[in-house]
């Protein structure tokens, strides 16, 4: 979501926002295939599993305590963000200090596991950059070619109006995603779709 925002000028709070009652449906289509699924074939359901189906409600209860530090950390990124008082960035900030606290209450933060984290964290942020590096001089050499008024004539010849287009636009970006990161997809059909729309 957070390089759809960049790529495509959206507020990445209002993507978090947009997305919390399709992942809860997501979750909720999930968790009620699982049950479907294992009440009309139990046989499928692993060993280790089926006997988590007789462990008392009261220990299921008492083992939601394990969800707290998860918690708290999303309490500190989105909490953050949705009341605001911090930004997209600063809420990943939060999100650090969240950690830190975290593994200090449980003394385990250390100078090794803090250097772990950075060399990770810088790791995982170089990776990101390349793509969009990457996604940046495809999307160059694209429109070096000319390939977006290629692109621009081909979607608004195709018939149906409106309704075409759309189709058009889905079967082109099925197709590409086969090939293409999703970042370079974003950067090719942005502007085209911005001019054409």
């Amino acid at each position: 979501m957070i390089i759809y925002g960049v790529l495509g000028d959206v507020s990445i709070l209002k993507l978090f926002t947009a997305g919390v009652l399709p992942g809860l449906l997501l979750a909720a289509t999930f968790m009620g295939w699982v049950m479907l699924h294992t009440t009309l074939k139990p046989a499928m359901v692993p060993e280790t599993e089926a006997k988590l189906s007789q462990v008392p409600w009261g220990e299921r209860f008492a083992a939601l305590k394990d969800l707290a530090p998860a918690l708290f950390l999303i309490a500190c990124v989105l909490g953050s963000m949705y009341g605001g008082i911090a930004t997209p960035t600063e809420g990943g900030a939060m999100g650090s200090v969240g950690a830190l606290i975290m593994a200090a209450a449980k003394g385990r933060l250390s100078l090794d596991v803090v250097k772990q984290a950075l060399t990770s964290t810088t790791r995982l942020s170089s990776f990101v950059l390349f793509i969009l590096i990457g996604a940046r001089v495809f999307s160059l050499t694209f429109y070096g070619v000319n390939g977006h008024i290629w692109v621009e004539h081909l979607l608004t010849s195709l018939p149906g109006g409106e309704v075409g287009f759309l189709i058009g636009v889905n079967i082109l970006v099925f197709f590409l995603a086969f090939f293409l990161g999703f970042a370079i997809v974003s950067m090719l059909l942005r502007a085209d779709c911005k001019r054409i729309g």
